[in-house]
């Protein structure tokens, strides 16, 4: 006597299984929590350490809570060049307290900033300097606006412009995309489930 149940196909897993994926399973939800993670780490690190990184004329630099991008212009020591090495076309990183590059004014969420040395607002760009000029000792601190707009004023020239990206900014945006993408597969499984 055959036993038929036996010999039985076992229930394959149907589409809707297949589907069904759960969420911690999804590269994209852990790839998201991965990149979310190191910006928050970075965003602390910042506040800390300045991290650099310069190829003649571009530079980056993260501290002080954001990301700086820099282009140093064609010649950015003006009549002084002949005192610095010429260009380097290879990559200098560095590391260094951030407390080395200027003592700044803390701020929670400072705002995103683009500055040519044209466009520097007159008033405020000499009310800096001035504060530069005048400090004892020790200098005053600066808030990163304040910081860009001495900077450009002591180094910028034609072709020079600094950018500011802070790193709350960034990770909102990258929140916002891992969202869009969650969802957007949770719509594209919900559609596949329901054919």
């Amino acid at each position: 006597m055959v036993r038929h149940d036996l010999l039985a196909v076992p229930p394959q897993k149907t589409h809707d299984h297949a589907m069904k994926q759960r969420l911690h399973r999804s590269i994209t939800f852990w790839s998201g929590l991965l990149v979310m993670g190191f910006l928050v780490w970075a965003w602390w690190d910042s506040e800390r350490l300045s991290s650099n990184a310069k190829r003649d004329p571009y530079w980056g630099r993260s501290t002080w809570g954001g990301v700086f991008i820099g282009n140093s212009g064609e010649n950015p020591l003006g009549d002084l060049s002949f005192l610095s090495p010429p260009p380097s076309r290879s990559w200098n990183f560095s590391r260094a307290p951030a407390t080395e590059v200027l003592r700044h004014t803390p701020e929670a969420f400072p705002p995103p900033i683009f500055f040519r040395p044209e466009g520097l607002p007159a008033a405020e760009s000499e009310e800096v300097l001035n504060r530069w000029i005048d400090h004892d000792v020790e200098p005053l601190p600066f808030t990163v606006r304040e910081q860009v707009i001495l900077t450009l004023r002591y180094v910028g020239n034609d072709g020079s412009w600094i950018l500011f990206v802070p790193h709350w900014l960034i990770l909102l945006t990258v929140a916002a995309v891992w969202i869009a993408l969650l969802l957007w597969r949770a719509s594209r499984r919900r559609k596949a489930a329901a054919l």
